[in-house]
């Protein structure tokens, strides 16, 4: 829900609770970008949502256009660097948003 993201720390919270981050969980954008770049390696234990094999992620993003545009690019440039990364590692895009405004 974008109506309750509408600061950084907001944003953190709400993705470190629906992926299950862990603990350590640095609530920045570089520690999002970790966390996101291990869906293909459950053993790492750096998040409790992964695809299913062929699959992808899928953030649902209701009400974007309450988040701040400040707040909204850290989410879109964490999947897209996710996703660069996943690629460049010799995996595949596994991350999806999509966001209703």
């Amino acid at each position: 829900d974008g109506a309750a993201m509408t600061t950084e720390a907001e944003l953190h919270a709400e993705l470190a609770r629906g992926f299950g981050f862990p603990s350590f969980y640095g609530a920045n954008a570089d520690a999002l970008l970790d966390c996101l770049s291990y869906l293909d390696e459950p053993a790492a234990g750096m998040t409790t949502i992964y695809p299913p094999p062929g699959g992808i992620v899928v953030i649902e993003l209701r009400d974007a256009a309450a988040m701040p545009a400040s707040v909204y690019l850290v989410l879109v440039d964490a999947v897209a660097l996710a996703n660069h990364r996943l690629r460049a590692g010799g995996g595949r895009a596994l991350i999806a948003l999509a966001a209703a405004r």
